[in-house]
């Protein structure tokens, strides 16, 4: 999960995919790449985790790592770091290009696994990990004008991955559509317009999803089954469609 910029939901998405997913009879596990630490916010409120951030810098391995979130689904948070921490963590993952495949491989997953990796805005040392391991790329988009003008910019970014000798798939998600909002309609058709087949789904916005973090609740909670619930699992749907 990538954006060109923060404050498009991605990591809200991130951890409701993987809930979605799991939800749906295909294990999920969400990693969270980006320092922020957000997707523990989203999946196991409430629990301090140890993190990748700061056992990778010990030379200790991920296994103990994941730990079971809403719907059963499995998080290995960034965890806490301090800016000394990230800076020594950036030299290593900008030097070792298969940091993250070799770290995957330690946690004994299978084929049935998908793994929903949440990456920082822009481009990072963590963008080249997530993407020498990706199958699938997913931008995350808000239906408004700024975002629209960043799309020839995450072109440019993820190019030298899409060029690859075995590209990953690359579709984009129009986030938090506002139903009420005729603007934010039209711009989510312009999107259409531009992407074509390569939109996998579109989210409204819902105010039930912050909520559900407020208060450490599932956002994708099937009692709620609101607008925001059944976009996300069309998305699931359509995701799992398309990587068969």
């Amino acid at each position: 999960m990538v954006s060109a910029t923060g404050g498009v939901g991605r990591s809200t998405l991130a951890a409701a995919l993987a809930s979605g997913l799991q939800r749906q009879g295909h294990p999920a596990l969400a990693l969270d790449l980006d320092p922020q630490d957000a997707l523990r916010h989203h999946l196991c409120p409430g629990f301090d985790l140890p993190g990748l951030g700061a056992t990778s810098l010990l030379n200790q391995t991920w296994q103990a790592l994941p730990k079971r979130g809403f719907a059963g689904c499995r998080l290995v948070s960034f965890g806490e770091t301090d800016a000394v921490q990230q800076q020594s963590l950036n030299r290593w993952l900008g030097q070792d290009l298969e940091f993250l495949g070799k770290r995957l491989a330690g946690l004994g997953l299978n084929c049935q696994d998908t793994v929903v990796i949440d990456v920082p805005a822009g481009n990072t040392v963590y963008l080249g990990q997530a993407m020498s391991v990706a199958d699938a790329v997913l931008v995350v988009v808000q239906p408004d004008a700024a975002s629209f003008r960043r799309l020839a910019k995450m072109d440019e970014v993820l190019a030298p991955y899409l060029a690859s000798e075995s590209p990953p798939q690359r579709f984009y998600v129009i986030n938090q559509v506002d139903g009420g909002h005729a603007f934010s309609q039209d711009m989510a058709g312009v999107f259409k317009l531009r992407l074509g087949d390569a939109v996998l789904g579109t989210v409204q916005r819902d105010p039930s999803f912050s909520e559900a973090q407020a208060y450490g609740r599932d956002p994708l909670d099937p009692v709620l089954d609101s607008a925001g619930c059944q976009d996300v699992n069309a998305l699931c749907r359509a995701l799992s469609a398309r990587m068969r």
